[in-house]
């Protein structure tokens, strides 16, 4: 459990800046992060398109999710008998 949670975390830390190059638009194509709210920006991952600020709530629920599985406590053998 505990490699699963570090694998979420990494994730985690990956998912916003795998989006963000797909947030360029415009002539320029230049990401517009101070320009406009995140809530207005639209992402792709892969096929999915949404907006910004949902890809960095599903990024911080990984590393939250991997973070519980990290401080669990690991599976006492003797209980298993």
């Amino acid at each position: 459990m505990r490699t699963l949670g570090k694998l979420l975390i990494i994730w985690g830390s990956l998912l916003p800046l795998i989006a963000l190059p797909s947030t360029a638009f415009g002539t320029y194509a230049i990401i517009p992060l101070l320009n406009i709210s995140l809530s207005n920006m639209n992402a792709r991952i892969g096929s999915l398109e949404m907006t910004y600020d949902r890809v960095v709530v599903w990024a911080l629920l990984l590393v939250g999710l991997g973070l519980s599985f990290c401080v669990m406590p690991a599976a006492d053998d003797n209980l298993k008998h």
